[in-house]
C-alpha cells in the first residue's frame, strides 16, 4: 500500500486512512488494510473527527465530504470552492443540526 495522506484512529485497533483516491480501514491496529469505499476521493487530504462522531473529509480542490458510519459511506457536502493555497493548513467547518 502506498503512503497515506491521513490516518484517523477511531479506537485502539480501528483506523481509516486516505490512500490515493480511496478510503481504507484497519481493525487490527494497522497490520492489514482493506478498501472500504468504492467512491473516488480525488485530492482528499484530511479527515477530522468531530465530537459528535461525524468524520469530515477535506480535498485540496475545496470539496468537503461527511461520514457518520466509520468511513463506509460518504456524502459530498461542498463542491469545488476552487483550488486552495497549498500553504493553508487550516480547515473550517460548521455543523447544522437537522
Amino acid at each position: 500500500m502506498q503512503s497515506a495522506n491521513d490516518v484517523l484512529w477511531l479506537s485502539d485497533t480501528t483506523a481509516i486512512a486516505i490512500v490515493g483516491g480511496s478510503i481504507y480501514r484497519s481493525t487490527d491496529a494497522g497490520e492489514t488494510w482493506s478498501a472500504i469505499s468504492n467512491q473516488i476521493f480525488t485530492g482528499l487530504d484530511e479527515m477530522p473527527l468531530l465530537p459528535n462522531g461525524t468524520i469530515v473529509g477535506v480535498s485540496d480542490a475545496g470539496d468537503a465530504w461527511r461520514n457518520v458510519d466509520g468511513g463506509f459511506n460518504w456524502t459530498r457536502t461542498l463542491v469545488g470552492m476552487g483550488a486552495l493555497p497549498a500553504s493553508w493548513n487550516v480547515s473550517f467547518f460548521t455543523i447544522k443540526s437537522a
